[in-house]
């Protein structure tokens, strides 16, 4: 897929609506927080450019018109970092690691590719008797978000972020859940996007952790992706180690970092598919315009 769903024309909406001003140059979007003290432009995962020349002059006269201290372009492929060769390489936006569950197969090959742990917490929620349903309602999964943030010590986006954003990707984004007696105990925002489905965001009831709930979810959305016709499951974003570009499964433990805050939720989703395919995307380019209130806002972000 040359394109990510983020400079889509369904995202720019998005964007827009959320009250952030969003631009189209020669096919790339960029999206501008209008209430950043220190404004930058920001181009998520640009796989093409329709004429770079056109586009750099253009980006050249639009970052000074926004006065925009910086404009950062998140590379779809290494090939587009040789296009800029005087920009600065700088830490992504987006999760920069993520793993590709193959769905192509039958569900029993899927499963037998699971590392043994997992399946086994698959069955153990079903003999639990927990069922997943499509939530018609955002206010479920926020009161369940909000448990998840308190206990895990991270913020998710604004209300109003996930409001606008269910509403402007529908139909093609689904929240589901695992439940049991009626009670909620995981969910998942999903995006069906061709061909890939991405799992974006996710909370679950640590008091029923011994029901193994995210598990079976997760595997009741691959089979429903799998029947709608996606081949691939984007588990957005993982963890590993500097340098790691394919996962095997003999050293799986030893290729997550374990230092990392993310290495739970790793080691959750590298169940799934200990030898899937794991995708690195290129560092972040930084066009600086104001090289001054640049280092600023660099001190500023290692606070």
């Amino acid at each position: 897929m040359e394109e990510s769903f983020l400079q889509s024309s369904e995202w720019e909406k998005f964007q827009k609506a959320f009250g952030n001003r969003v631009f189209r140059i020669q096919g790339v979007l960029l999206i501008k927080n209008p209430k950043m003290r220190l404004p930058y432009l920001y181009a998520p995962r640009v796989g093409k450019i329709n004429s770079l020349a056109i586009f750099k002059d253009e980006l050249n006269v639009l970052a000074k018109k926004e006065k925009a201290v910086f404009v950062k372009i998140e590379p779809y492929k290494v090939a587009l970092l040789t296009d800029f060769p005087n920009a600065k390489q700088s830490a992504t936006v987006q999760p920069q690691t993520t793993l590709l569950v193959n769905l192509g197969s039958s569900e029993e090959k899927i499963l037998d590719q699971m590392r043994s742990k997992t399946r086994y917490n698959i069955r153990l929620a079903t003999r639990h008797g927990v069922e997943v349903i499509e939530q018609n309602t955002f206010e479920s999964f926020w009161a369940l978000a909000q448990k998840t943030s308190a206990r895990d010590n991270f913020r998710y986006h604004s209300k109003r972020y996930f409001e606008l954003m269910l509403k402007t990707l529908a139909p093609k984004i689904k929240i589901f859940s695992a439940i049991k007696e009626g009670k909620i105990l995981a969910s998942a925002i999903v995006l069906f996007w061709g061909e890939i489905t991405y799992y974006l965001h996710g909370a679950s009831l640590w008091e029923a952790r011994q029901l193994m709930a995210p598990y079976k979810l997760h595997w009741e959305i691959m089979k429903i992706a799998k029947r709608a016709g996606c081949g691939q499951y984007d588990m957005w974003g993982i963890k590993l180690k500097p340098q790691i570009s394919n996962l095997k499964s003999q050293n799986y433990y030893s290729q997550i970092d374990i230092h990392h805050s993310w290495a739970g939720i790793t080691r959750f989703k590298l169940g799934f598919a200990p030898e899937g395919r794991i995708i690195n995307y290129p560092d972040a380019l930084d066009l600086i315009y104001r090289p001054f209130w640049y280092k600023i806002y660099s001190l500023k972000k290692k606070q």
